[in-house]
Order: structure tokens, then C-alpha cells, then sequence
């Protein structure tokens, strides 16, 4: 509610003070001739004052209660925010260990495959050390064999 946002919530609550008030006073003083003339006049405007006071006190409650749950909100998802960047650097130094593990892995196959390699070209039949290295090697493990 834009008036809610302009007026101070102070200017309600004298509101409904003075629509009570008016109510009051025109029951009251009756007995008065200026307030006995304009008694229905006084009693129908301090009704609608107090009406709308009491609706506009409740809708800067209303307000005020959103405003902080969303206060709440952006809270949690500051924290899930960080959590997330914390995992996602954990998440990010295991990929890198892990493509450190592969690259180390392809690299020592790949000497060892070159070393096989003189063997293979000598006698022109796969070797039982060269198909363990290719079957390492295509299980993603160093291959623990020895070469000649």
C-alpha cells in the first residue's frame, strides 16, 4: 500500500485516537447545541476516520510482519549462497585432483606403452605385458607390470 510507505505509522494511530474520540465526544456532549445540530455529521465522520485508521494500522502491520520475513529470506539465501560456494570449491579441487590422477595415469602408461612398443615391433605379437598395459590403460589404472 503506497500510503502506508509516505505516512509514518504514528499519523494511524492518531487517527483512530480521533475517530474514537469524535464518537465519543458526540455521545457525550449531546447536551450541547452546536454539538447536537452536527451530532450525526461528527459521529458518521469520526466512524469512517476510525474505519479507515484501524485499516491502515493494520496494513503497516502487515507490512512490517512481510518486510521482515523477506529480511529472514535474503538471510537464508546469503547462507545458501555461501554454502554453495564452499562446496563448489571443494567440488572444484576434487575435479582437479582427479584430472591430476588421469593426466599422471595417461602419461606413465603412455612411456610404458613406448617401451612395450620395441618389443611389439621385434616380434610382430602382442605380448601378455603389452595387452595388461592396454587393459590398464583402458581402465583408467597404471599399469604395475613390469618391462624388459
Amino acid at each position: 500500500m503506497w500510503l502506508t510507505s509516505y505516512l509514518p505509522e504514528w499519523v494511524f494511530s492518531l487517527g483512530v485516537l480521533a475517530g474514537i474520540a469524535g464518537i465519543l465526544i458526540s455521545w457525550v456532549l449531546s447536551f450541547i447545541p452546536f454539538i447536537v445540530t452536527y451530532r450525526l455529521v461528527i459521529q458518521v465522520v469520526s466512524i469512517c476516520i476510525l474505519a479507515v485508521s484501524v485499516f491502515f494500522s493494520g496494513a503497516a502491520m502487515n507490512e512490517a510482519a512481510w518486510k521482515e520475513k523477506n529480511l529472514e529470506a535474503d538471510l537464508a539465501v546469503t547462507k545458501l549462497e555461501l554454502e554453495a560456494e564452499r562446496r563448489n570449491i571443494k567440488i572444484e579441487t576434487k575435479i582437479v585432483t582427479q584430472i591430476k590422477e588421469i593426466q599422471n595415469t595417461v602419461f606413465v602408461n603412455g612411456e610404458k606403452i613406448i617401451e612395450i612398443e620395441k618389443e611389439l615391433n621385434a616380434q610382430c605379437k602382442p605380448t601378455a605385458a603389452a595387452i595388461n598395459l592396454l587393459n590398464a590403460t583402458a581402465q583408467g589404472k597404471i599399469y604395475k607390470g613390469e618391462s624388459k
